[in-house]
Parts: C-alpha cells; structure tokens; sequence
C-alpha cells in the first residue's frame, strides 16, 4: 500500500482533497504531504509517530507506506557509501548549496530527510543544488549526498568552503595553487591561492535526480 493508497482509506475511500486534509492536521503545508507521498521526502521521528496517530496505523504499517514512494522515485543511486532502505541513520537535507561562487544558505528542516539511511551516523547529509555549474553531471535541482571529510583526490567533486562561503566545484591540486573547476565550461574556476581560508566541507558521493 502507497501513502496516497493509505490517505484514501483514512478519507474514506476517496483521495481528493485528503493531502490538503492531512497538512491541516499535522500543521504542515500540503506540499510537504505530497513530497511524502512521492517519496521526495521523509518525515522525522517525531512526525511519524504524529502521523501514526492522525492516520490510526502503527508506525511500523506506516514507514511500509512511504517506503513504497521512494521505490517509485528513488529506485537506485551510485554511490560509495552504503545506503539502506531504513533502519540505522536518516540523511538529513541540510540546505541549499549554489554551484557557482561561494553561496549556500542552510534551511534546516527538522522532517526534511532523504528517504534512504546511512550506515554511519552523522558522517553524511544531503544538499539540494541551486544553478548549473556542474551540469551535465549534477544538474540544477539534483540532490546530491556529501560525505563529510575534510580532503579529496583531485577531480573529486567538493563542497568547499571559503572566507565563510561556500560552493560546490570540482577540486584540482595543483603545484602552486587549488582550482575548483565547474563541469560547465561556460562558468570560470576559482583559483585558491591563499589556503590559510580555505577549506573541504565534504565529498559528493552521490545524487538523486530531479524529475517531474
């Protein structure tokens, strides 16, 4: 059973209008209810057990139903870390990271989490890219899945932080100074010449696509 399958038995058998229903209960927006349903987004703990009981199903029965919507959506993602179906540490969506010179804006949303765990807690989260600076490869919109480490090999894609800012480029060590390079020829690099203010936030290790 999907979460709209779900929403249309707590409606009474009928689906229109039972999102916009369930936001007013749970005091969200119902976009966020139609993100759950398409698997785009995960509720936190305590949303969940709050869903649990507007919708009279147990926890268990529930994350059944959500689980169906990232297997519409999410049907798989490359990556090198391990990436389970639920059980061990949520990936938290931190904010929003533009790809071209040194802005990111983080937009904490506590219920705002990839609809798949990592095996290590804490050691990963997730941005949402705003710009194409990296396309082909990440394209604006993709969510991308950062590892959190403070060095990278060279053509590793990188957040990086600089004087405050930040960006998501591709990292080139060079002989005299760092470049972080977009995929997007028609952007510039940045050249790093003083490292003293410069620093890795994290690797990408892998993205979900946006769709419509």
């Amino acid at each position: 059973m999907t979460f709209n399958d779900l929403l249309r038995k707590w409606n009474g058998g009928i689906l229109k209008g039972a999102q916009t229903k369930l936001a007013a209960k749970a005091e969200v927006d119902r976009g966020t209810v139609s993100r759950w349903a398409t698997g785009t987004l995960m509720p936190g703990e305590d949303m969940r057990m709050r869903l649990s009981k507007i919708l009279d199903i147990s926890i268990d029965e529930l994350m059944d139903c959500l689980k169906q919507g990232h297997r519409k959506y999410y049907p798989g993602i490359k990556s090198d870390v391990s990436l389970l179906p639920m059980e061990t540490s949520r990936i938290p969506i931190v904010g929003v990271v533009s790809a071209d010179r040194f802005r990111m804006s983080f937009e904490v949303t506590p219920d705002e989490y990839l609809p798949f765990l990592a095996v290590q807690p804490g050691t990963v989260f997730a941005l949402r890219v705003r710009n194409d600076c990296m396309e082909p490869a990440i394209k604006h919109g993709d969510i991308v899945v950062v590892r959190k480490q403070e060095w990278a090999n060279s053509e590793d894609v990188v957040v990086a932080q600089l004087d405050g800012e930040f960006t998501m480029k591709r990292y080139f060590p060079l002989e005299k100074h760092i470049e972080l390079r977009p995929d997007n020829k028609k952007h510039g690099c940045i050249p790093i010449k003083d490292p003293e203010n410069f620093h890795i936030v994290g690797v990408v290790i892998g993205k979900f696509q946006k769709f419509i």
